[in-house]
């Protein structure tokens, strides 16, 4: 059964609704469900069906509502009143959610319309018994709080025994284009309507049409829709508060690709084809889609589409026979094709003509006359022969182009004359020179010297250009390669003679050209350029230019060679004696890696020959150096001028020694079983390779000859300086000193020796003083003198 709010008559238990002034609302509403049933376990499904019955919310006020066979509870309708605090105002019930019940268990519900400031809201409570009956109750009034206060009402109500309508919607197709859409569109049907009800189709939300349920309460609606776009969409059919829902869902029209293919130029012939060849474009394809060209069946490359789907190819082929051939574009979305067709190339005729001889007289012309020859002409052709534009003969052409005519005028008269041989494919002339009967006829010859020479002779010497035989003291023309240089007279004897000589002229066989204006007057030559002979400045270079013995022996020297000939075979000669051979690269470099241990030292020369080429260089074998001592802690002496300022005191010593005593070096900051150099300055005297120990001392004895002031310096491995510290070293009237040999020491044996005491540097240094020396200052002063120390 249908309930609606609908201003159509009322029938039935909606008369007594419709009796009394009711509140409209209409609008688009939210539902919030804010209230949900209580259920017990296990509990039955109340019947199902359409409740009625009535409330006190006014004298004879009714209620009803609809429960399905799933015990959903939906439609309840009623009327009540709420309270201002001014007056009291009806308000319709409406919109109740689809609650789930069971039978004889208690249930709460609550909802509200959202229409704005002020909304509607409903509480309904009640319970539905097994045996159809129901009761519970009610209050409707409006939100916000306190703009209008519902008043409670009871309520009773029991089937008829009519069951709830329970419709079910389809959709057919289920998925469909857009383009479907638009056309055939959708059959949504509906099925289990009450019989004859309006039902209204809504899809997407917007009403869609309204059909009358059949007597079985089945409906149809066919949609169609080109706006609806895209998506899954929900059709509504609706009648009363029975309604049924089915969805169906619009896919994009997939993208159809129709390519298509053209040619240009159509027709072209072989030639054309393989120099600049047809352009092929196609259109349509998917952008950026790989497209296969083929030509006549046979690969002919791959492009890809642009952005909108185009593509071109510039095709030729020289050897695509001549006939129609069809050009295929292939793609993964479709193919196109378009043919073009080749032709023959066109037969190009480029006939010459000749005439023999090119000068005679008028008597030899009107005897024996000229002979006019043609080449060229296309077989079997008609030529004609016209001398001074009058036409005077025709044949045929010979299969194989050739024509020839015999020209007699007893009339023609002197001068230059032109013979025209014509046929429909070309034309070609030549001319011919008609002498007076008494004019001389030169017969003048040429010599040409040198009759070749080079480029840069060319340019320099040149070469000379000689004739005779011509007009005495005519003007006389030389033209080289075609190109006119320079005019001359002839002298009384008809000689002439030029010197040529040019920087531009290239290499090749050019000819050379004297003429005068006389009957027979001109004669042709030639010489011959070639290309000036490459000259070649070899150089050698040797590295190192300086090294010793063991590193000849051990490294060597590489000699280095350029400027030789390309590939040229190079002997290397060190000091006369032949070492080595190589081939020279292309570039003209050659390179020797040498070494000997034999060669001894000196300044020794490289030779480098090929040929006649030769280039050398020098260097120089040095003895090799004394090695330093095993151990020795830097390998090379060092020199006072090593002893950094900042490291003095780096090191402990004591204050003064005696010659040959023993001391102790204390070392800081170098680990136990280290290996120190010790060093004693002046001249540096190497005391010994020493491990520190665990104090971080060494012993070192002072040489028998060392008198004055020093310094005694202490290096790592390899030759890192640690510190360094002064010391004085007296003889036998010097402090304590353990037992030494100087007279002053502990036991004064006066023992100290005379040796060279250590040479110091600087200008500070005040140097050593011998123990005998020192002995012969003590005995004839009677005094021991010491020098204060000096300081680096």
């Amino acid at each position: 059964m249908s309930r609606s709010l609908s201003s159509d008559p009322p029938t039935g238990r909606h008369r007594l609704l419709r009796t009394r002034p009711a509140l409209a609302i209409v609008a688009f509403f939210a539902l919030l469900f804010t209230g949900l049933p209580v259920t017990a376990a296990h509990a039955a499904a109340p019947p199902t069906g359409t409740y009625t019955g009535d409330s006190t919310a006014y004298t004879g006020a009714t209620v009803a509502f609809d429960i399905d066979a799933a015990g959903m509870m939906s439609g309840f309708e009623s009327e009540s009143y709420c309270f201002d605090g001014f007056g009291v105002y009806p308000v319709q019930w409406v919109g109740m959610p689809a609650t789930q019940i069971e039978a004889g268990v208690p249930f709460e519900v609550s909802w509200e319309y959202d229409t704005g400031s002020v909304r509607p809201y409903y509480e309904l409570t009640g319970t539905v018994n097994a045996d159809g009956t129901a009761s519970g109750t009610g209050r409707a009034g409006f939100l916000p709080s306190g703009t209008c206060g519902g008043m409670n009402f009871t309520w009773t109500a029991q089937t008829d025994g009519v069951p709830a309508p329970d419709p079910t919607a389809s959709a057919s197709p289920s998925s469909l284009t857009e383009s479907e859409l638009a056309s055939s569109g959708v059959t949504i049907t509906g099925a289990d309507f009450p019989a004859n009800s309006d039902v209204s189709l809504t899809v997407g939300g917007e009403a869609a049409g309204t059909q009358t349920a059949s007597a079985d309460g089945a409906v149809s609606f066919p949609y169609t829709s080109s706006t609806l776009g895209t998506g899954t969409h929900e059709a509504v059919l609706s009648s009363g508060s029975a309604s049924a829902a089915a969805s169906f869902t619009v896919t994009e029209d997939p993208v159809t690709y129709d390519p298509t293919a053209s040619v240009s130029p159509s027709t072209l012939t072989q030639s054309e084809l393989a120099a600049t060849g047809v352009t092929i474009a196609g259109e349509g394809f998917a952008p950026d889609s790989e497209v296969a060209l083929t030509v006549a069946g046979a690969a002919a490359g791959t492009q890809t589409a642009n952005a909108d789907g185009d593509v071109s190819f510039a095709y030729t082929s020289a050897s695509l026979a001549s006939g129609a051939h069809e050009a295929v574009l292939s793609a993964a979305e479709g193919t196109a094709t378009a043919s073009f067709t080749v032709t023959e190339d066109p037969v190009v005729y480029d006939p010459t003509a000749s005439v023999t001889p090119t000068q005679l007289t008028e008597s030899e012309l009107a005897e024996t006359g000229v002979t006019v020859s043609g080449e060229g002409f296309a077989a079997g052709t008609d030529v004609t022969l016209s001398v001074d534009g009058t036409e005077v003969d025709s044949a045929a052409a010979s299969g194989s182009g050739t024509v020839s005519f015999t020209h007699t005028s007893s009339t023609l008269g002197t001068g230059e004359h032109t013979a025209e041989l014509s046929a429909a494919e070309g034309s070609a002339t030549a001319t011919f020179t008609v002498l007076a009967d008494n004019d001389p006829v030169y017969d003048p010859t040429i010599g040409v010297s040198p009759a070749s020479l080079t480029v840069s002779e060319l340019a320099s010497s040149g070469v000379a250009i000689t004739g005779e035989g011509f007009p005495a003291n005519a003007d006389v023309t030389l033209t080289v390669s075609g190109a006119e240089v320079e005019t001359a007279s002839s002298n009384a004897a008809g000689d002439v003679a030029f010197d040529f000589t040019s920087e531009s002229l290239g290499v090749g066989t050019h000819a050379v050209r004297l003429e005068a204006d006389a009957p027979g007057a001109e004669v042709e030559g030639s010489f011959e350029v070639t290309e000036d002979p490459v000259v070649y400045d070899p150089e050698a270079s040797v590295a190192p230019a300086e090294l010793t013995e063991s590193e000849l022996a051990d490294t060597g020297v590489t000699v280095t060679g350029i400027g030789f000939p390309a590939d040229a075979e190079v002997m290397l000669v060190i000091g006369g004696t032949e070492a080595e051979t190589a081939t020279a690269d292309a570039d003209g470099t050659v390179a020797f890696a040498y070494t000997s241990s034999t060669l001894g030292v000196g300044t020794h020369t490289a030779a480098l020959t090929s040929g006649s080429l030769e280039a050398s260089a020098d260097f120089t074998v040095t003895e090799d150096e004394d090695p330093p001592p095993p151990g020795q802690i830097p390998g090379t002496a060092p020199s006072a001028d090593d002893l950094d300022p900042a490291l003095e005191g780096g090191i402990t010593v004591p204050s003064e020694a005696r010659p040959g005593e023993t001391i102790t070096v204390t070392v800081d900051d170098v680990a136990p079983g280290t290996d120190v150099g010790v060093w004693l300055f002046g001249a540096p005297v190497y005391l010994g390779t020493h491990a520190v120990d665990e104090n971080g001392q060494v012993s070192v004895t002072i040489p028998d000859t060392a008198v004055g002031d020093a310094r005694i310096a202490v290096w790592a491995a390899p030759d890192t300086l640690v510190g360094w510290a002064g010391i004085d070293i007296v003889g036998s009237g010097g402090g304590g000193g353990g037992n030494g040999g100087g007279s002053g020491g502990e036991n004064g044996n006066g023992s100290g020796s005379g040796g060279d005491g250590l040479a110091h540097t600087g200008a500070a240094d005040l140097g050593f003083v011998t123990v005998g020396g020192a002995l012969l200052l003590a005995a004839g002063a009677g005094l021991l003198l010491r020098k204060r120390r000096s300081t680096p």
